[in-house]
C-alpha cells in the first residue's frame, strides 16, 4: 500500500541542494587528485574510440552534480508513516 503524498517529485530546499552537490563534487574532486592515473596510463596504446583526455573532467562534473541532485531529493522526501 502507497500513500499519494509519497509518490509526488521531491522538492528540497536550495540550502538541501547546495551541500549535497557540494559534497558529490568535492568528493568526486578529491578522489580524482588522489587517484591520477600517471605515466602508465599515458603510455598505453589505446583504441581508436577512447575519449580525449579533456572530456573527462566535464562529463564527471556533470555526472556528480546529477548525483548530489538525486541525493538532495532523495533526502527531501518524507519518511514513510510508521507501520
Amino acid at each position: 500500500m502507497t500513500d499519494a503524498a509519497h509518490t509526488k517529485a521531491a522538492r528540497p530546499t536550495l540550502g538541501a541542494l547546495a551541500v549535497f552537490i557540494a559534497l558529490v563534487v568535492l568528493g568526486g574532486t578529491a578522489i580524482g587528485f588522489l587517484s591520477l592515473p600517471g605515466e602508465w596510463y599515458a603510455a598505453l596504446e589505446k583504441p581508436a574510440f577512447n575519449p580525449p583526455n579533456w572530456i573527462f573532467a566535464p562529463v564527471w562534473t556533470t555526472l556528480y552534480v546529477l548525483i548530489g541532485i538525486a541525493g538532495a531529493r532523495t533526502w527531501s522526501l518524507d519518511a514513510p508513516p510508521p507501520a
